[in-house]
């Protein structure tokens, strides 16, 4: 997983202190080794990260859903919180370098909201304690999780390492693609540094749809920068793209300006990857994002809300130090809103079925005394998503057991789950540093 679901990035250090989970500071002795061969103004990191927003019965939250993620290759470190609730995800943040052969660096990220998924390189792992009520058992525990990640490596124009091999179509493949300097780790190279974890924010930039209109809200203090309304039906593609929303304003668009000239796919994902440089990454950068993400811009019948997630905001969620102090420091979160869950949103897809009649049929094959006809309806009515959402709460009600147990199972798959921060200890010694073996 973004949220994290494709289908779901911080980078490196500069200050030598380790802020503990109370926030207290204590001398972070890694850190403090000067860095060799490169002054602080030589070094340029760029990173990028994408949410996905989506309404579900506890509200609007950013997740990572199966469908927008792609899978992770075997080798990246995956780490797992003994939280029965799972806050919200940011998918496949990268993290890139450019500057001249030979720097060495000191990395740290942080979930400061949440906690840290997975990584590659293999990082030190940072660890936080919290308190954890179990309110059936009537007792407080404490649990331990991953709250961050921290790197130390040499930054080359050829790998010093072994690079591990991905499947030539993988995601992966493309973002090597960028270019950038390798970064050197004990035990491998990589043309990046790769990271996921969770948080809890709304998005900024929203939207609100009716049958004439979609309203594009900034919440934010500051103007949105560039946005992008992508409409796919079930061959045609329809965008806008709106260079900035005013601080604590609002913009309409009209459906009948929006749908007027049908695009094509490549005209998509350039407008895309166009939005991508706006914020600062490279051209090459900019183009492997996204071709990372054209199968889910070009997705037949959806309707999405690409912005930004405000620079301070990002930092607040994932704090990243880097050691030496890049000159140019590039951080950029994206929000997928996926705007079709909402109930005035499938007017805007003219070439959609019968929702109503395939909800119809698939309620019934769930009933069907022939498992395929079971399985079947079961995987259309996730395909369905938030679409099939009123649907399945009326199933999870029915008389018929098997009915009444597939559609809770697909009801769990389409709601990711949510919950109120942790309560973090007060030790001084909460963070603790770990080798990831």
């Amino acid at each position: 997983m973004f949220w994290a679901n494709l289908k779901h990035a911080a980078i490196v250090m500069a200050a030598c202190v380790l802020i503990t989970a109370s926030g207290r500071v204590t001398a972070d002795p890694v850190a403090t080794a000067t860095p060799a061969r490169a002054a602080e103004s030589d070094l340029i990191v760029h990173e990028w990260g994408v949410a996905i927003r989506q309404q579900t019965s506890h509200g609007s939250v950013l997740s990572s859903p199966a469908e927008l993620v792609s899978g992770l290759p075997s080798f990246v470190v995956c780490q797992k919180s003994e939280r029965t609730l799972q806050p919200q995800g940011w998918d496949k943040p990268v993290i890139w370098f450019h500057g001249p052969d030979g720097i060495k660096v000191n990395v740290r990220v942080m979930a400061s909201q949440g906690f840290a998924t997975a990584n590659f390189p293999s990082a030190e792992l940072l660890t936080r304690t919290f308190s954890h009520s179990d309110r059936k058992a009537m007792m407080v525990s404490l649990l331990t999780e991953s709250a961050g990640f921290r790197w130390e490596g040499t930054l080359t124009r050829e790998p010093a390492q072994k690079v591990l091999e991905v499947p030539k179509d993988h995601w992966w493949q493309i973002a090597r693609s960028a270019g950038g300097l390798y970064f050197n780790a004990k035990d491998a190279s990589e043309r990046f540094l790769f990271y996921e974890a969770t948080a809890f924010q709304e998005p900024m930039v929203t939207a609100s749809v009716d049958a004439n209109a979609i309203t594009l809200h900034n919440a934010y203090e500051a103007p949105s920068g560039q946005a992008i309304l992508l409409l796919n039906s079930a061959d045609k593609h329809y965008l806008r793209v709106v260079e900035t929303i005013d601080a604590k304003g609002a913009m309409i668009l009209r459906k009948d300006e929006v749908t007027k000239v049908a695009r094509s796919g490549e005209d998509v994902v350039a407008a895309c990857a166009g939005q991508w440089k706006s914020f600062g990454m490279t051209g090459p950068e900019a183009e492997a994002i996204a071709a990372v993400w054209r199968e889910d811009l070009l997705k037949p019948q959806r309707i999405l809300l690409i912005s930004r997630m405000p620079a301070k905001l990002y930092e607040a969620m994932f704090p990243l130090t880097i050691s030496p102090s890049p000159k140019e420091l590039v951080r950029v979160g994206m929000v997928f809103d996926a705007l079709e869950s909402q109930s005035e949103a499938p007017s805007w897809l003219p070439d959609l079925p019968d929702i109503q009649e395939m909800l119809a049929k698939a309620a019934r094959g769930l009933g069907s005394n022939d498992w395929k006809e079971r399985d079947e309806a079961s995987r259309e009515l996730e395909k369905l998503g938030n679409r099939a959402r009123d649907t399945l709460e009326e199933l999870v009600n029915s008389k018929d057991p098997e009915v009444k147990s597939r559609a809770g199972v697909l009801l769990k798959k389409i709601t990711p789950e949510v919950s109120a921060p942790a309560h973090e200890g007060t030790d001084e010694n909460d963070v603790v540093i770990h080798a990831i073996k």
